[in-house]
This record gives structure tokens, sequence and C-alpha cells, in this order.
């Protein structure tokens, strides 16, 4: 009986699990962030005597001169301060109003960053980012201006965990931030409008698009919580300023204005608008107890547009632009509410009106400079506001020289980095992949504009110093003079040799590419053996400057890694040959888990470099490596961190599906690829956090690494022991799979994501395109070869396999559709609540009964002649039913024979599903569920279910 049912049971569970994995993409939805209720209160203001300045956001805090491509964000030396984004020119105000009350001052805007940008960085373990949105902030750490060493000094090259960004929000005590364009931008635009239209199943297209608009609003409205939460969480003292954007920008209107004429007639002007967007950003600011700036609230601004603005569609103001939102921050944040409505006019014509630009204007006030009057003198000409925005300071003119003005550290140094031209002129007019990658060394990291400039030369200075490349330099100048030897007697031969000139003739280009061996392959034979780059490589990490600068030396290496063409190229192609294999090492190398892991074996490389002096072969230095026990456990965590974001990378998935489909030979549409590709990246986060998950890739992770290290510790020069860790993570899968246990869980995590029965009709409609693959499943993936009758049931098992096949898998399709029915809408309760494996089993097996037995009525016709088969299945019958039942059946007409077995079983299958639902319903009457590790003691016992069987009556 016990096999019997396993059978079936195995049969399903594939096609279960596919179910289980896909369902979760329709209903999954991000929950609102429960923040405490600490984090929502606003405190009493207590007015800032000094100020901690920080500013954080996008374009519009980001002072970058679009013109000259130069990042003019500031930066504050020796408490004097220069920089022409609103940052610097408000921090300037208020160093200007109150001397020595800004003691530090940070802009760390990026450019053209969203608010998920942002999430990354503040709660990089628990979020991705795009490579695309990774690209354009790694871009602003190379800008040639002085100020863009902020950005660097804090994000380094964007990797690691941002220590720094969260040290600087502790000690600030006044930020602003200026973001959610970004979002807006990303969210509207034709493809939404487009895949509104196109799933559009009401006659109202108006009331689908504003709802679906309402929606997009709604979740950049809880991206910003999201955000703000991190920021409070980390500092929950400091006062946060949303800034708002202009929202007469005409071009930003048109764009909008069209989209929605392109699919509405008629809409409500303020639908989809900037004005909307600062009014969701308002209300989030009222929300969370923080506070929103509108510093464009002016109708002044309207008439500035022009030539505060440039003409790009973006955030993107001018100079003057800067200095009047810096203005109107002072006025926002520095004038008191209780004495600003006796502000004088000073004249008709130079008016200081009563500004105020907060959400409340009564509780906008957080800095504490002076009286009005003060303040005011020092942000005005002449009484006026805009003649004081007009005038040209000598901060702007020292601002503007100081953007164009580019210090280094070691002006006076030599440059070692341009000595190795001279080694590249050692392959003279050869092309090869060496030469394109020294050749773009030296254009990179050659130039002192350069971040990593520094260390490179440093570096290559250790390098051309090196006893390595002594060698390496004596080696290439004998293959020089070698191959110019050979050139004269080749040519004196031909000289005095004319006899044999038809002979040379007749040489193939291969047979001369012989005589000829190239200078990296001579290289590669003499010099570049392990042992000699290892030395080297020992040399470098114990240098002087490595040891001093490891920030910066770990950020270089990354470049070379990461960043440098060539580089991956090489590492690529040693790899595999393979191109569908080659694409999925270049998906592997943006992964955000493998850069913080390399990066963190470099820091260990460097810092403790003495550990790894004895290791001759590289795989040692990956044995010693993992013999730190911190080390092995952060690479276990690796392992888990990369599926993870395997899960979520779509770009990863398509490749690693274009590489099993060439190998395997499997031949699936694109468009179903894509829907599956879809399916998972939106239930990652669904998946990742289930218990069959969680226990898989904890048993997988802990495999991979422990397999790798005890194959290095047998044999460290040879790698191949890799194919037995693949060997050895499928039998471990299978036996994961073979576990009941495994299995109960697995069905718990499905039945957890309550699908509807609309989610449940689109998970059908994908599903039944992936059945064929139930053809590729083998019997000994889930039940051991060894076992009791595994040859019977193997050969029942693929004589059903084949069966089902027919008609393009019908009948199975038809059964599964039946089966989720069931299991997700009809007797949802008591799957949920099953004990064990076993109730759950004999609910699908008899509430399904009325669909299955038919089906196998018809696997018994189909193989009435079929002796093996039917002796088979005569076997196992034999094991778990009584003789004297098997006696009783007429065995005249085997099919009758069969079907009334079959009957039988059902039967009996009845009986035991009633005594588990009757417990099922008792433990909900008397309200009380036992807890998973005590539902064991309330399960039946399996030799109870063939004592049932064996009594049942024929």
């Amino acid at each position: 009986m016990k096999k019997a049912l396993k059978i079936l049971f195995q049969t399903s569970t594939p096609i279960l699990l596919n179910v289980g994995m896909i369902s979760g993409a329709v209903f999954f939805s991000a929950k609102q962030t429960n923040l405490g209720s600490n984090l929502l209160k606003k405190s009493e203001t207590v007015l800032l005597k000094e100020l901690n300045y920080l500013a954080l956001g996008d374009s519009l805090s980001s002072g970058f001169d679009w013109e000259s491509n130069l990042d003019g964000r500031g930066k504050m030396n020796n408490g004097s301060i220069s920089g022409i984004s609103f940052p610097a020119f408000f921090a300037n105000f208020a160093q200007s109003i109150q001397p020595n009350s800004v003691k530090s001052f940070k802009n760390l805007a990026l450019n053209n960053s969203s608010i998920l940008d942002w999430i990354y960085l503040l709660d990089p373990k628990n979020n991705i980012i795009s490579d695309k949105n990774l690209s354009n902030l790694r871009a602003q750490t190379y800008n040639s201006s002085n100020f863009a060493e902020t950005i660097r000094s804090v994000f380094e090259n964007f990797t690691g965990d941002f220590s720094n960004l969260r040290q600087e929000i502790r000690n600030a005590n006044l930020i602003t931030i200026s973001i959610g364009f970004k979002d807006f931008l990303n969210e509207f635009n034709s493809n939404f409008f487009d895949n509104i239209v196109s799933s559009n199943t009401s006659r109202n297209l108006y009331d689908t698009i504003t709802t679906n608009i309402d929606y997009a609003f709604v979740k950049i409205k809880h991206n910003l919580k999201k955000l703000i939460t991190l920021i409070k969480n980390i500092n929950p003292e400091t006062y946060i300023n949303l800034i708002g954007y202009y929202n007469e920008h005409p071009k930003i209107d048109k764009f909008l204005n069209d989209l929605l004429k392109n699919y509405l007639l008629e809409f409500e002007p303020n639908l989809l608008s900037v004005g909307r967007l600062n009014d969701e950003i308002k209300e989030v600011s009222q929300q969370m107890g923080v506070n929103f700036i509108n510093p464009f609230f002016e109708k002044s601004w309207d008439e500035k547009s022009g030539p505060f603005f440039d003409t790009d569609l973006d955030f993107r103001p001018q100079i003057k632009a800067n200095k009047q939102i810096a203005q109107n921050l002072i006025i926002s944040l520095a004038l008191s509410p209780t004495d600003l409505n006796k502000s004088k006019k000073l004249n008709e014509n130079d008016e200081i009106l009563q500004t105020n630009f907060s959400a409340n204007n009564l509780e906008s006030q957080q800095i504490d400079f002076g009286s009005n009057q003060e303040i005011l003198e020092k942000i005005t000409v002449n009484g006026s506001l805009q003649n004081f925005i007009s005038e040209n300071s000598s901060f702007e003119e020292k601002s503007i020289k100081d953007l164009h003005t580019i210090s280094f550290q070691q002006p006076e140094s030599a440059n070692y980095a341009s000595a190795l031209n001279q080694f590249v002129g050692f392959f003279g007019s050869e092309q090869s992949d060496f030469a394109d990658l020294f050749k773009g060394l030296i254009n990179t990291f050659g130039n002192k504009s350069e971040p990593n400039f520094e260390a490179f030369n440093n570096i290559v200075e250790v390098i051309l110093k090196s006893e390595f490349f002594t060698n390496i330099t004596q080696y290439a100048q004998e293959f020089i003079a070698n191959s110019a030897i050979q050139n004269v007697e080749t040519n004196e031969s031909d000289d005095n040799s004319d006899q044999d000139s038809s002979e040379l003739s007749e040489l193939s280009e291969s047979d001369k590419t012989q005589t000829s061996p190239d200078l990296i392959s001579f290289l590669k034979e003499k010099a570049l053996s392990q042992e000699n780059i290892l030395a080297l490589l020992n040399e470098i990490l114990s240098s002087e400057y490595v040891q001093n600068h490891s920030t910066k030396s770990v950020n270089l290496f990354y470049n070379l890694l990461f960043n440098q063409l060539a580089i991956s190229k090489l590492l690529v192609s040693s790899i595999s040959s393979q191109e569908n294999i080659q694409q999925v090492i270049k998906e592997v190398l943006q992964f955000n888990s493998v850069q913080k892991f390399v990066t963190f074996i470099f820091t260990e490389l460097i810092k403790n470099n003495q550990d790894y002096i004895s290791a001759k072969s590289f795989g040692q230095i990956l044995y010693l490596f993992l013999q730190n026990s911190n080390n092995y456990n952060k690479s276990v965590a690796f392992i888990k961190s990369f599926v993870i974001e395997a899960l979520k990378r779509p770009n990863f998935l398509s490749a690693i599906f274009d590489a099993l489909s060439s190998q395997f030979g499997f031949n699936i549409e694109k468009e179903d690829i894509n829907s599956l590709i879809t399916l998972i990246t939106s239930t990652s986060d669904i998946i990742v956090n289930t218990k069959t998950f969680n226990n898989l890739i904890n048993l997988l992770s802990n495999e991979v690494i422990y397999g790798i290290k005890s194959g290095i510790r047998n044999n460290p020069s040879d790698f191949s022991f890799f194919f037995n860790i693949i060997s050895n993570l499928t039998n471990k899968i299978s036996d994961f799979v073979k576990d009941k246990d495994n299995i109960y869980n697995f069905f718990q995590d499905i039945i957890s994501f309550s699908l509807s029965a609309r989610q449940i009709d689109s998970v059908k409609s994908l599903l039944g395109k992936f059945l064929p693959f139930i053809s590729k499943i083998n019997l000994s993936f889930i039940l051991d070869k060894n076992s009791e009758n595994y040859q019977s049931l193997n050969l029942i098992f693929e004589s059903f396999s084949d069966f089902l096949a027919q008609d393009n898998f019908k009948e199975l399709n038809d059964l599964i559709s039946t089966i989720m029915d069931d299991f997700f809408l009809v007797n949802n309760y008591k799957y949920q609540n099953s004990p064990d494996l076993y109730a759950i089993i004999f609910n699908l097996l008899s509430n399904n009964s009325q669909k299955l037995k038919p089906i196998l009525y018809k696997f018994i016709d189909k193989n009435h002649n079929n002796t093996k088969v039917l002796n088979a299945l005569k076997s196992v019958f034999a094991k778990i039913l009584p003789q004297e039942v098997l006696e009783k059946l007429d065995q005249t007409n085997q099919s009758n024979y069969f079907k009334n077995l079959i009957d039988s079983i059902f039967a009996v299958i009845s009986e035991l599903t009633i005594e588990y639902n009757t417990k099922i319903e008792l433990a909900k009457n008397n309200s009380f569920i036992e807890e998973t590790d005590k539902k064991s003691e309330n399960t039946l016992d399996f030799n109870h279910l063939l004592d049932k069987l064996k009594s049942k009556k024929s």
C-alpha cells in the first residue's frame, strides 16, 4: 500500500511543485511597512543653533553642471564652503548668517537616482538594484570635478554595505532630501498605458486608467515611507525635510499631457502631474512626521523657468535657481513664524514678502540664527530677495572656479603607470587579448584624473620592481632575440637553397605558425606559473601602500575585475568556450552578491596576508581561506545570497534557460520562457521566505562549500572535484525530495499562497505548457533504486508517464486542473490543517478519485496486452492486499480484475481520509491545532493503514 500510494503521489509531485512556485506571482503585493509610533510621532521642535547638514536625493540636489559635465555638489574644507548646488548655497548662507554655525556639510545627492536606489543604499542586504541604475551611480565617481571626491569617500565604488553612508546620517542633525521624480517618470510612460489598455476588460477606460495611476502613486508613497523609516531607524533625532519639485516645467507638462491624450479625451488637470507628485510627497511627510518644503511655491518662479532650468526632461536647475532654492530654504527653516508678520516694507519696489514654503507654515522653523531681521539682511540686497539672487557673489565665483580645479595628492610622484607602455612594446604590432588588456589598463588608469590612479600607480610600481617582472622582461627579450636570429637564418637559407624553394612554398600557414611560437605562449611556458603569479600577488598584498591603503586597493582590484571589459573577456573565455555558458558567467559577474563577496575576499587577503604566504597554488589559497571559520561561514552565506539574487534577475534566468535548452534539447517558446521568468522573479520574495526553500538552500550551501574544501584538501592542484560536487548536489536534492517531512512542508508552503479562482486559472494556463517535462522525470530521483519492488514500480512509472504524454498530456492537464481547484478552493481548509503528509495524500486521492479512477482504467485498458506492466501491477498489489482478497477476484477478465482492485483501494483510501478529516474537524471544534513538532503524536501509524487495507473485504 505504501509504495502504491507513493507511485500516484510521486507522479503528481513535480506538477504540484511547479504550481507552488508559479502561483505566488499573481497575488503578491508588498505589505506596508510597520512603523513604530516613536518614528511616526514628531517631537516638539528644538531649534538648532549648529548644523551638521547632510543633503540626499537626486539631480535637484546634486548641483551637477550639465554643460561642462562637472560635479558641482560642493564641499566644506576647514570651515569654508564651496559648490553650486542648492545645499552648498544653503550651507554657505547659514555660515554667513551665523559664523561657524555649520559644523559639517556633505552633499551626497546622486544624479538620476530613485527612491528604490536609496532604499538599496541604506539596506543593501535586503534589497537589490538594477545593473543600469548601479552603473549610473558608479559613473558619478569618475567625474573629474574637485567635488566628486565627496562621493568616492562615502560610496567608494558602490560596493560593500555602505556603512559610511549610514554613519553620515548618524552624524547629521539636519537632512534635506529631493527624491521621487525618477520614480514618477519610471512609472508613467507609454508602456504603462499600453499595458493597461491591452489588459483592460472594463468598458470604462477612464476608471481603469485612473485606478492604475492612483495605484502607481500609492507605490511611490509606500517606497518613500520605507526610505524615511530607514533614515529614522539610523538617526531618530535628525530633522528631515522633503523638497518639492517645480511643477510648471513646460516640457515635462507637455510630455505628461501628450501621454494622457493618447488614451483619454478628457481628464482632470491634476490626474498626472508634477503638482500631484508634490501633493503625494507632502502627504507622506505629514504621515511620517517630517517636514515638506516646496521652494517653488512663489509665482515669481513662473517667469524664470527659462534661465533657471535647462531644457532636458529632468529637474536640472541652473546656478541661479539653486541659489533661490537655498534662499527659500533659509526663509522656511530659519525665520520665526511668531514675528514673521512683523516684517516691514522697505519701499514699494523692494518688498520683503512673508514667505514660508513648509507643509504647515506654523511649524517649519528648525534653526535659530537670530531675529528675522538679522537673517533677512543677509539674504537680501536693498531689501529685495530677488536682487540678492540676481547679483553675482564672491561665493558663486569661487565655487565655479573650484568646480574646474582638480587637485592631486601626489602631483610630483613618478607615473609608473605610463611605464607599462614600454612593456606593451614587447608585443610589437601583435594583436592579442593581452596586448589589448595592457593598452586598456593604461588608457583607463594612467590618467591622473581617474579616481583609481593613485592605487594603480603604486601597485604598478610594486610590479615593475618585482622579481616577477624582471623575469618577464628577460624572457621577452630572449624571445625577441631568438626570433631575430631565426629570421636571419631563415633568410640565409632561402638565399642559398633555391632548390628547396618549391618545397617551402608548399608549407601550409599552420606549419609556418608552428615554427614561430607567439610571445604569449612563450611567457606562459617560462614565467607564468601559478607559483610565480602567487609570489607576485603576495608581494603586492604585503606592500606598504596596499597595507596602508586597503580601501583604495580593494576599489582598484574591484574595478579591474568587474569594470574592465578586457579582463572580464579573458576571465569568461578561460572558464568556458561555449557561448551560452559564457553569457551565464557574464551575468553572474553582475551579481551584487558576487561583487560583495569578491570585495570581501580582497579585503581578507590584504588584512590577513601572512596566513597565505605558504600557498603554492590557487587551490591552496582557497583551502587556507576556508580554514578560517569566519570565511567558511561567509562563503556559505554567499551561496544563499547568490541563489536568492538569482531568482530576482531575469537576464540571468534567461541565460540559464538558454543554456539548459541548448544542453538538453528542450524546445520551449521564448514567450513561455519569458512568462516563466516573470513568474519566478515576481514570486521570489515569497519563495525565499518559505520553509522548504530555506531548508533546501541551507543544505545545498553547506554541501557546496564543504565539497570545495574537501576536494581542495585532497588534491589542491586539480579542480575536477567540482563535478563530484554537482553529482552530490543532485543526490542531496533527490534525498531532500524523498523526505516526507520536506514534502509536507512544501505542500504547506504552497497552500499558504491562498490563490483566488482567477489566479488559479492563470497558473493553469501557463502550467499546461510545461507538462511535457513530466516525461523527463526519473523515478530514481524520488525513490531509492535499492527500495523493494523498485524494478516493478519503475516499469509502471515509465509506462504511466508514456500514457499521460498522449494527446499532448490532455488527461494530465485535466487532472491537475481538478486537483488545483480542490487544493486551493474546494477543500483548502482540510489541506491547510492536515496533521501530516499522509492526510494530504489521502485527501488528494480521495477528493479527486472521480477524475483519477477513469484515467487509471484507461491506463489498464491500454496495457491489457502488455504482460510486463500487468505482472508488475500484480506484484505491487500482492504486497499490499491480503491474499484472500486477491483470490476472490475474478481473474478471467484482466481489465475488470484490475478495475476492481483499483476500486477496492480507493474505497479504503476514502475511509482513511474520513478518519483524518474527522480529526481535523475535532481539532477545529476544540479550537486546538497541534504544533508542528507535536503533529506526529496524532499521526496514524502506517502499519495501521496497512491493517485497515488488509481488513477490507472485496
